[in-house]
């Protein structure tokens, strides 16, 4: 039977060939990893980024990483475009930017927001105002349809003056089940109401 003296030896000495073993099989792998990344840094940018993804491509973290930084700056190449078959806007879009697109839809958005806003100021009423006189007044109303009509307004009557045009006042009240009508009258007639 061994000593206690020959088996701590003999593990030490055990453990000394595994560590050799980890250290030339680590720097064999460093080594693999170096000769396939050199390998990859002399093929197109669209092969360098295929194989990022691959799984059975032994690179060391450190090389992976020098992997996608060779991608970083890399210009993508121009699409091949065979006349025959795509169309003239198909050629003009592929030479475009690939950041053009998105850039033009959000402005488009931003355009339509902003119409939007400035529509809805546009036919927001000034304020209400009163049919001031002693006596009816007579008003031309035009119906969400287009069609004219002529009725009187009482004095005192409430209204939404929607805007001025020149000394006639354009008003408006709500159809039900049609939109508003538009009324005129001339500016004399009316006041602000409390």
């Amino acid at each position: 039977m061994p000593s206690k003296d020959e088996v701590t030896a003999q593990y030490a000495a055990a453990e000394a060939q595994a560590a050799a073993a980890r250290k030339a099989d680590a720097a064999a792998k460093r080594e693999a990893s170096k000769k396939a990344l050199d390998r990859l840094l002399k093929k197109p940018m669209s092969e360098r980024f295929e194989s990022i993804a691959d799984p059975k491509l032994a690179l060391t973290p450190a090389h992976r990483r020098e992997l996608v930084r060779s991608l970083e700056n890399a210009v993508p190449e121009q699409r091949a475009i065979i006349a025959t078959t795509a169309s003239r806007f198909e050629i003009w879009r592929a030479r475009l930017p690939y950041r053009v697109i998105p850039l033009a839809m959000a402005g488009a958005v931003i355009i339509a927001l902003f119409a939007s806003a400035v529509t809805a100021y546009r036919h927001t009423p000034k304020q209400w105002v009163v049919i001031d006189s002693t006596e009816p007044v007579r008003v031309d109303w035009t119906s969400p349809e287009g069609l004219m009509s002529s009725e009187t307004a009482a004095p005192g009557s409430k209204y939404v003056l929607a805007r001025i045009e020149g000394n006639v006042a354009i008003l408006r009240y709500w159809v039900s089940g049609t939109g508003y009508a538009e009324g005129r009258v001339p500016l004399q007639y009316l006041r602000a109401a409390n």
